[in-house]
């Protein structure tokens, strides 16, 4: 049994350091770095655009008004209904909600 099976053709080797051959050579180096740049250009594009379309998307939590205070975000929500539509800066909300009684 033949160890290695597969033969060269003859006068294979012979025209690998002409410049016709280094020129083929280089011009497959270059396509293959044109292909790899444009593929690297195109992955950046759909990065940066999913990024966009994810931060366009997300809900806008730091301009929710909310500062920590439960109670008075609560109170907020129950008087919220009382508000009517069309005149939004009607909102009146007592102090003695907000007071803690020692009583």
């Amino acid at each position: 049994m033949n160890r290695f099976p597969f033969t060269v053709p003859e006068g294979y080797f012979e025209n690998i350091g002409t410049p016709e051959y280094l020129q083929k050579v280089r011009r497959r180096r270059a396509a293959g770095q044109m292909v790899r740049r444009m593929a690297l250009t195109c992955v950046t594009v759909a990065a940066a655009a999913a990024v966009a379309v994810i931060a366009m998307l997300s809900p806008r939590t730091a301009d929710s008004g909310y500062d920590g205070n439960i109670e008075e975000l609560y109170i907020e929500y129950l008087c919220s209904d009382l508000i009517p539509e069309t005149v939004p800066d009607a909102f009146y909300m007592p102090e003695e909600f907000f007071s803690e009684t020692s009583e």
